[in-house]
């Protein structure tokens, strides 16, 4: 059983990460995938980070990253990459700009995410952000 945990879309694939027990409080770092074509759910490489509350995306078919999240304490800047080739994840060195949970986030172009929303340490987030993965830099957009 799982909640508040991210899924995504490649291929005819359904990638499950990481959310809460809901039961035993907790915090989950096992990963699921769905064989739309054989329909069948397999267990893949669990994330570094046990969270829920995180947002996903595919990126270029090839990378799945997923941003801030919870991990029962603390709210987090972390950005995690799964090579859907490798299966393998990586703890990224760049960082969200602030602490995130519950934020939404789309692959807008090759290499570009766009990520929105989400609660902070201040309450709900406004911001709306642009981060190119590979070159690892931010851009700002207008405030919601």
């Amino acid at each position: 059983m799982r909640k508040e945990h991210a899924a995504v879309i490649n291929e005819s694939y359904v990638y499950v990460m990481g959310g809460y027990d809901g039961v035993q409080n907790i915090f989950l770092n096992c990963c699921e995938i769905y064989n739309v074509a054989k329909n069948e759910w397999t267990y893949f490489t669990p994330m570094n980070i046990s969270k829920c509350a995180f947002s996903a995306t595919v990126v270029n078919k090839n990378f799945i990253y997923t941003f801030g999240g919870y991990d029962g304490q603390n709210r987090l800047d972390a950005i995690e990459r799964y090579s859907i080739s490798d299966a393998s994840w990586e703890l990224m060195k760049v960082k969200l700009k602030f602490p995130l949970s519950n934020c939404a986030c789309f692959c807008s172009d090759k290499n570009k995410v766009v990520l929105f929303g989400g609660g902070f340490s201040s309450g709900f987030s406004p911001y709306v952000e642009l981060i190119d993965v590979e070159a690892q830099e931010w851009k700002s957009f207008p405030i919601m």
